[in-house]
C-alpha cells in the first residue's frame, strides 16, 4: 500500500521512501496508540488504513507520527478525526491536521511550495 500526495506541486520522491508505505501512529486522548499506513496524504488531510483500533469519534483532537522513512526521525501533528471506522471491517480512518505543530514540514516532505 502506498500513499498518494494530493495537491504537492512537486515531485516528493526526495522526501519519501520510493516503494516503503508511510506508517501511521495515532494516539487517541486515552493514550491508546492505532497504527497504520497512509492511503491518501496531502497538507490538510490524511486517510489511513488502520491495521489496530482507534476508538475515536468525529471531532476528537488526537496526536500523530508520520513515518516517510525507517532511516529517519518521525514527524509529529496534531490532528482532528472526520471519520473512523473499525479496523475489523477492514478499517479507515480520515484525519484534518491541525494548524501549527509540524504542518510545514509535512508541506515540505510533500514538496508543497507557497
Amino acid at each position: 500500500m502506498l500513499a498518494v500526495a494530493v495537491g504537492a506541486e512537486s515531485d516528493a520522491s526526495d522526501r519519501v521512501a520510493p516503494g516503503l508505505p508511510i506508517r501511521v501512529w495515532i494516539e487517541g486522548p486515552d493514550g491508546a496508540i492505532a497504527r497504520g499506513f497512509i492511503e491518501a496524504l496531502s497538507q490538510d488531510h490524511a486517510l489511513i488504513h488502520l491495521i489496530d483500533g482507534l476508538d475515536c469519534e468525529a471531532g476528537v483532537e488526537v496526536s500523530v507520527r508520520l513515518s516517510f522513512d525507517p532511516e529517519s526521525p518521525t514527524l509529529g501533528l496534531l490532528a482532528r478525526v472526520v471519520s473512523s471506522s473499525s479496523p475489523d471491517a477492514g478499517g479507515e480512518c480520515e484525519l484534518e491536521w491541525e494548524p501549527g505543530n509540524g504542518r510545514a514540514q509535512l508541506a515540505s516532505r510533500l514538496g508543497v511550495t507557497h
